[in-house]
């Protein structure tokens, strides 16, 4: 036996034990007295170390953890260390890189002999069904886990699966959550039975998992045999009359349910409103129903009454479903009765008539503590008419201003006044578009003969109907649409005269002339160049 007091000396002794062949001298344990702290080791093909950390795991758990993780090329995480040392959060959430991460988590929370965890936090991890074994063994072995959030993990049916003996054998969970894990009806059916007799869950959330008809009897076990107080069954294909109706059975048999989210599932047809009815009538928990974003049309006749009825329900939501002018109206009449009734979402991006609007006026002055969710009124404000023809002037307009240097921008205005003094009535379709070019416009091809189209009438000639383009309707048009001011006259430069005494200059001259502006200008250059070099 070697005793080490030091983690220099468990280091030294390392690298001996490395150097010698396996024979009788090497020595076949090491037990190390330190403190509680060590740091892991750097080699991964030495059999002596892992030899060493089988000795005491309680006191190696976290060196063995970041051991196997550098073997694999993963960062081993600090929450793992501290749950060793007693904190009972576990928070991997965004962390794990690879589904193995969480397989060597759970092993070494396993291996450690004293583990306080009682909250699992994982959402937004890459477990698969891998890490689903090793967090079912933990689940099995250790205390009574309160809350697990799974959210987003690719777990899949089968991950359900082997989850299930762990869950059924950890009675305390209060909060599950299992959202977008991809679990499907076959995974729903293995958590009903995982949670069945369980008196402890109160939490369930399953949304964005694709659940279809073979889900609804699951579903309807869990609410009948289990204290769950909130259900989030959202954003699934829960829309089926088979479905629907043993969901509502079971609605109608719970006695701890809450609040229920059915939201976004594709609910239309008016078959299940029976059994709807008697499971509003008959339930006596149920604070909060959101049917929100839906298909429900033409049943708040029959869905409403039943929910005023209700002895415990006191926010309803409804909104964001196809609701004709009736149906928004029986829905506002409900809250005209007195009723338990506290709050009726009717979407955040409805606009309600102003009837409705004032039938909700009503309904809170006889209870001032109602609230209503919605975006607003709709006001008469009737939608004026498109004109083409005025779509296709204002483009013309744009297009003739539409270019950067000054010389080429015209404006029209001024083409049309123009038309206006020559008295031209009518021009041929075809030489519509030389008349507009003739300005010096920059104008499109496709535009001009739009223009030419929607301005064409039949004038008779000489007992003969012919298309033409009216030039003087399509100026006052213009001008109607963009009055115009004429042009200003350009006033015109006075050329100075030339007295009689003066005379041409000769070319010899005019050379003489830039021959000394050059040499003048030269002067000048070399005398700045000395005053810089003597300033310098």
């Amino acid at each position: 036996m070697v005793t080490l007091n030091s983690e220099s000396d468990v280091h030294s002794l390392l690298t001996k034990i490395s150097a010698y062949e396996s024979d009788a001298s090497t020595p076949r344990s090491i037990c190390l007295h330190t403190d509680d702290r060590f740091i892991g080791f750097e080699r991964n093909d030495d059999p002596h170390t892992a030899k060493w950390m089988e000795t005491k795991p309680e006191k190696i758990g976290w060196h063995k953890y970041r051991y196997q993780c550098w073997q694999f090329g993963i960062p081993a995480i600090r929450t793992i260390k501290d749950c060793l040392d007693g904190e009972n959060n576990l928070n991997l959430s965004y962390y794990i890189p690879k589904s193995i991460g969480s397989v060597y988590a759970f092993e070494t929370l396993c291996d450690h002999p004293v583990v306080h965890v009682t909250r699992i936090d994982m959402k937004d991890c890459p477990m698969t069904e891998t890490g689903c074994l090793s967090m079912n063994e933990f689940l099995r072995r250790r205390s009574p886990i309160d809350y697990l959030n799974l959210r987003n993990n690719k777990i899949g049916s089968k991950g359900i699966e082997t989850l299930e003996q762990g869950l059924y054998v950890n009675q305390g969970i209060k909060y599950l959550n299992l959202s977008g894990c991809k679990i499907g009806d076959e995974g729903v059916i293995s958590l009903a039975r995982a949670l069945n007799g369980n008196e402890s869950c109160q939490h369930l959330d399953i949304s964005h998992n694709s659940l279809n008809t073979r889900s609804g009897s699951a579903i309807s076990d869990v609410l009948s045999t289990t204290r769950i107080q909130v259900l989030n069954v959202s954003w699934n294909e829960l829309s089926s009359y088979d479905c629907v109706t043993k969901i509502f059975e079971g609605l109608k048999q719970s006695k701890h349910i809450k609040t229920l989210d059915y939201s976004w599932n594709g609910l239309s047809s008016s078959e299940w409103v029976k059994s709807f009815r008697q499971a509003m009538l008959k339930n006596e928990t149920l604070e909060t129903l959101n049917l929100q974003s839906n298909r429900l049309n033409g049943v708040a006749d029959q869905i409403m009454p039943a929910i005023s009825k209700s002895s415990s329900l006191r926010q309803v939501y409804v909104g964001d479903n196809p609701w004709n002018e009736q149906d928004w109206k029986n829905i506002v009449n409900v809250y005209l009765k007195p009723s338990n009734l506290s709050v009726l979402g009717l979407g955040a991006h409805t606009y309600l008539t102003e009837e409705c609007v004032l039938l909700m006026r009503k309904a809170m002055l006889v209870n001032p503590e109602l609230k209503f969710i919605y975006q607003g009124q709709i006001k008469e404000q009737p939608a004026a008419e498109v004109s083409f023809k005025n779509i296709l002037i204002d483009r013309l307009k744009a297009l003739a201003l539409k270019p950067k240097k000054k010389k080429l921008r015209k404006n029209m205005g001024h083409f049309f006044l123009k038309l206006k003094t020559e008295n031209i009535e009518y021009v041929e379709p075809d030489n519509f578009a030389e008349t507009l070019t003739a300005f010096g416009a920059k104008l499109d091809q496709r535009l001009i003969e739009q223009v030419a189209d929607e301005f064409t009438t039949d004038v008779v000639i000489k007992n003969k109907k012919t298309e033409k383009v009216p030039l003087l309707d399509v100026a006052d048009y213009y001008l109607a649409r963009h009055p115009t001011e004429p042009p200003k006259a350009k006033a015109n430069k006075k050329k100075k005269k030339k007295k009689q005494g003066d005379k041409k200059e000769s070319p010899e001259k005019k050379d003489n002339k830039k021959k000394d502006k050059k040499k003048d200008g030269k002067q000048k250059g070399d005398k700045k160049k000395k005053k810089r070099k003597q300033s310098k």
